[in-house]
Order: structure tokens, then sequence, then C-alpha cells
């Protein structure tokens, strides 16, 4: 996807929660990964849902931020930011800053398991996403060394900071570009290597900082506010480079965390 295409869509996202505010069935939808019985908003182990899922069954590569300290920082600051402005009974989620990361592809998702994303169909059966079998030892393996080859072969890059977005989904973002079209490159390979990967991927390049758990629509002064911080932090941070040296697969045990086992993926080094 071409940079400027992404950056009319974070634009577009931008205007849509400054309007509208928030799309509270959205957020109710995602609320049901967490546990917000406690005091503190906790997400769910895969394996501890009201149906849970057979191990390994959530398997994703992303780019992980841990190599840029300094803007880690930055962005747990922006989303305290944020979190100070919401209304007092309004419930949220914070994102680790050690797990702070771009999605670049799911091979197995939550929403849509595929216990085998080399066949047509994933080998879901048509069956409901918790009662869908686990991966063999056999996929997993083969998945890992997929990963590895095609990280290999793509040259180290670098994504740009477009803007801080707040969406209607209750997300607050971290928007990049892809100027050298690497990822998308990527992605494309992926793609190709997963005939029977899930039907909904990533399309953008975005971080999420900070989750709505309410459902309730903000208050126009709250809307305001939190658009005035996505303004600030953008001056910032536009135009600020990501650099990418490696990927990480993931087998996800937590909802939205990247917490599991994980398997570094290096990228073609330049030079």
């Amino acid at each position: 996807m071409d940079p400027s295409d992404l950056g009319r869509i974070y634009d577009n996202m931008a205007r849509g929660f400054s309007t509208a505010g928030v799309n509270t069935q959205e957020i109710a939808n995602l609320s049901r990964g967490f546990d917000l019985a406690g005091p503190l908003v906790q997400p769910l182990r895969f394996d501890q849902y009201p149906e849970p899922f057979p191990p390994a069954a959530v398997r994703l590569v992303v780019i992980p931020l841990q190599g840029h300290p300094q803007l880690v920082e930055r962005l747990a600051l922006l989303a305290q930011d944020v979190q100070a402005v919401l209304p007092k009974d309004c419930q949220s989620f914070s994102n680790p800053p050690p797990r702070y990361h771009c999605t670049v592809f799911h091979t197995s998702q939550p929403s849509d398991p595929r216990p085998d994303p080399y066949v047509e169909g994933g080998g879901a059966n048509s069956l409901p996403p918790a009662a869908r079998p686990p991966p063999s030892d056999s996929v997993l393996a083969r998945e890992s060394a997929t990963m590895t080859a095609i990280a290999a072969t793509a040259p180290a890059f670098e994504l740009e900071v477009h803007s801080i977005v707040f969406a209607s989904s209750g997300t607050l973002l971290l928007c990049s570009t892809d100027p050298s079209g690497t990822l998308n490159q990527i992605r494309s390979e992926l793609r190709a290597a997963f005939p029977g990967r899930p039907t909904k991927q990533a399309g953008i390049a975005h971080t999420t900082l900070l989750r709505l758990m309410t459902p309730e629509q903000l208050p126009p002064e709250c809307i305001a506010a939190i658009q005035e911080i996505c303004h600030r932090h953008t001056a910032s941070l536009k135009g600020l480079k990501i650099s990418v040296d490696q990927l990480w697969y993931i087998i996800e045990e937590v909802f939205s965390t990247i917490e599991g086992p994980q398997q570094d993926c290096k990228l073609q080094q330049k030079g």
C-alpha cells in the first residue's frame, strides 16, 4: 500500500472519532477478551476463556518496538495522558510497554483459528472457533521455518511515524507508514505462503497503546481532550523513523499482549 494511502486512512480514522466518537458495539466485542471484574482490567489467557482454546491456537508475526526504548517510554506516557482525561467510571487497558508491537500477519487468530494454514480453509472444517483442533507439531515447525526463511530474504527497513490516532474502536494507536514498501512485500509473501490463513489480516501499520473497555459513548469534552493530546504528540513524533531489523513469531497465550513462546526472525542486514 502506498504511504500516502496509509496516511489518508489514518486521517479518516481520526476524523471519524472526532465527529462520531466511539463505536460502543465494537468496544463491547473487544472487551470479551478481558477480565473486567477486578480492580485492574486484565487480558484473559486463551485457555481461560468461557470456551477455552486449545494450545497454540493463536499465532502471529509482529514487529517489536523494544529496540527503541526512548520511543517506548514516550508512548507509555502518552497512554497515561489519555487515561487521565477519561471519565472516572470508564475502564481501560494500557498495553504493557515491553510488549508494544506492530502486527504483521496472523497464521491463526482467536476469532478464526487455523490449525493448518498451509491448506485451503486452514483446517477449520466449519467448526466454531474454540472447537477447532490445535495445530500439529509438524505444522508449528513448518510455520517457524517459513517465518525464518521469509524474514531472512527481506531487507532491514524503516517505518515512519505518521500520527497518533484515537480510533472509533476505542483504541489509542501509533500509526506509521511503510516508505520502502518492505512491510507490504513481507505481507504479500506471507499471504502466498499460507493459503489457509485467516481472512482478516492487518492492512495498516499500527501499535495499540490503550483500549477502552466500557461500551459507552464518550462526552464531547472528553473527545476534544483526547484529540488535543493526539495532535500534540503527533506534532512531536511525526516523521520519526523506526528501524526494523527483526520480526517476532509468537504463539500467543494471552489475548492482545503477544505473551507466549517467541522466535526471533532476523531480517537481511544491509552491507
